[in-house]
């Protein structure tokens, strides 16, 4: 009976974690790969953000995005959904203008890591990337930071109980995370967000047209180099 009690389990999570009602659903495709994006995490020995690359792919079935990383041996699967890449989106706008106008203040990361909104989302994670085997739906900051009196548009994945209902003896909860992006690298994640660019990675008999061929991004360093804001945070 428990062997069939976890097979049961198993079925629950993968449904709650791949799918989605119809009215999501944009092709009846298996996930698409949908390029590599850049972003920042704070390294300690030596200080500094660390670069790091991260391949998104999209699932037309549930016309979601994520983001699959590792994090302190963990690699964790980050979810965005149609309304969050649209928060996304805006909020690189705004920071940007922000930006532009030397309206960023400096306060402490507490109060601005949230300026430009937040929302629920949906993440998983493991120990291997054939063990994802937790879930958490933790808030989602999209706001701004100083880091060396340089700016970086900051998202913050926020901590949060594992719900996966075969966590069993890992109750753990799910890690803060906190991506560092430069201007060019928000402006890049909000790009490849584009409604326009995920539909074009469509097959071509899916499409009236196939889709254009991706770029090729260069490798990252071994730091990210600062945005120069001015005279520094005021």
């Amino acid at each position: 009976m428990y062997k069939y009690l976890l097979l049961l389990n198993a079925v629950l999570f993968a449904s709650c974690a791949s799918s989605a009602p119809k009215e999501f659903m944009i092709a009846d495709l298996d996930p698409l790969e949908a390029g590599t994006i850049d972003a920042g995490v704070q390294a300690y020995f030596p200080s500094r953000i660390k670069p790091i690359s991260i391949p998104l792919r999209f699932d037309p079935r549930t016309d979601r995005v994520w983001l699959e990383f590792p994090y302190e041996t963990v690699t964790y699967r980050q979810y965005w959904d149609g309304p969050g890449r649209e928060q996304l989106i805006g909020a690189v706008k705004k920071y940007l203008a922000d930006y532009a106008s030397q309206n960023l203040a400096s306060r402490s990361r507490s109060r601005t890591r949230d300026a430009y909104g937040k929302f629920r989302s949906l993440t998983e994670w493991g120990t291997f990337k054939i063990m994802i085997n937790s879930m958490s739906r933790p808030w989602i900051n999209l706001g701004y930071t100083f880091y060396k009196d340089s700016p970086y548009f900051l998202i913050t994945q926020r901590s949060a109980p594992n719900i996966s209902p075969v966590a069993g003896s890992r109750p753990n909860d799910s890690l803060q995370i906190e991506f560092f992006l430069t201007k060019a690298m928000a402006e890049q994640l909000a790009a490849a967000f584009e409604r326009s660019r995920l539909l074009a990675l469509l097959p071509a008999e899916v499409l009236e047209e196939s889709p254009p061929p991706g770029e090729s991004l260069p490798p990252p360093a071994d730091t990210v180099p600062p945005d120069v804001y001015g005279g520094g945070p005021r």
